[in-house]
């Protein structure tokens, strides 16, 4: 099979570990078009941001007639709908314009898979569940919370992907003291100023204790970041209850992840993860505090997450489901 994948940011950086995994692990091959870049700069197949002369390997792409090449030798189109809104605002129908190129006459006869994640899919999913309803429709969601907001189509949970035996993603040896926390803060809502209220407070009472907040770098820079740390403490926010890309990447890295609870519902899909979780300032304090007074819970804990990584978000493992909803998908029909 030749698979086209088609996204505008990468929330996430999901669809380039898909791309990956098909081309690595598999007999199939991916191709992965990408509208533009943000400050993560994720790795990229191909990006149109930065020109149509080179894929991410830095090979020769022969422009837009290659590009349409692409989309005419596909079989399945992969379509990320996590920044609708995007196109939206820029009086762009998508996903059926994709750089001046209307998509239509390529994905006629052709397989389609929809992909939802993030705050857009809670804002706008029932609109869109309907929608795919009514066309019978294939729909994959990045965290089972967003099976409630599609509820009336035929949609998947698929757990993001976690390439855990690349260098980066492995865990490094690390002393125990100093002891190392860091946090993300890339969007409002993860709670960093309840962190960073705390802070002082930890500092004042154990002096081998630091605090690496990742602010406004590239994707490589964080996870380079991440893999010298202890703790991460992802976020605390109740109407999220799951965790993202940020936590499985740490979890990999053998790093303890403080995290808000996760909604019981959803522990048919995958295996409770071995997360410390915290609902509040209080218990994030007790916990950070937990930790640095009994570090061989850090390495006990992560360890855990790591062979919990390797059965949950293995991207050895994940690429089979994958492909599996590939080839289940129905033939597209135009969403009106």
């Amino acid at each position: 099979m030749n698979i086209v994948m088609l996204s505008v940011w990468d929330t996430g950086g999901k669809f380039i570990q898909f791309c990956n995994a098909i081309n690595e692990y598999t007999t199939h091959h991916a191709d992965f078009i990408r509208y533009g870049t943000n400050y993560l700069d994720y790795p990229y197949d191909i990006c149109l941001d930065k020109g149509l002369t080179a894929r991410g390997d830095n090979s020769s792409l022969g422009g837009t007639n290659e590009i349409r090449k692409i989309l005419s030798n596909a079989d399945i189109f992969h379509i990320d709908m996590g920044d609708i809104d995007f196109f939206r605002s820029r009086g762009i129908h998508f996903p059926y314009t994709f750089l001046k190129i209307n998509l239509e006459q390529y994905l006629k006869g052709k397989k389609v898979i929809y992909h939802h994640s993030g705050m857009e899919t809670r804002r706008q999913g029932p609109a869109f569940s309907e929608v795919y309803r009514e066309y019978k429709q294939r729909v994959l969601v990045s965290t089972p919370d967003l099976l409630q907001h599609l509820a009336t189509c035929d949609v998947h949970y698929l757990p993001n992907m976690c390439p855990m035996d690349k260098t980066l993603y492995k865990p490094v040896e690390r002393e125990l003291s100093p002891v190392y926390l860091t946090h993300c803060p890339t969007v409002p809502y993860k709670g960093t100023g309840i962190l960073e209220d705390i802070i002082p407070r930890i500092n004042l009472i154990v002096e081998d204790f630091r605090y690496i907040p990742v602010v406004k770098k590239t994707h490589l820079l964080c996870l380079q970041l991440k893999q010298r740390c202890h703790i991460l403490f992802d976020q605390i926010y109740p109407q999220i209850s799951w965790y993202g890309n940020n936590a499985i990447e740490a979890a990999s890295q053998g790093l303890v992840v403080l995290n808000n609870p996760l909604d019981k519902r959803y522990r048919k899909y995958i295996p409770p993860p071995p997360f410390i979780e915290v609902n509040n300032s209080d218990e994030l304090e007790d916990s950070i505090l937990d930790l640095v007074n009994n570090r061989k819970k850090i390495t006990e804990i992560g360890k855990a997450s790591r062979e919990w990584i390797r059965i949950s978000h293995d991207s050895r493992r994940i690429v089979k489901k994958l492909l599996r909803h590939y080839q289940l998908a129905p033939k597209w029909k135009v969403l009106v």
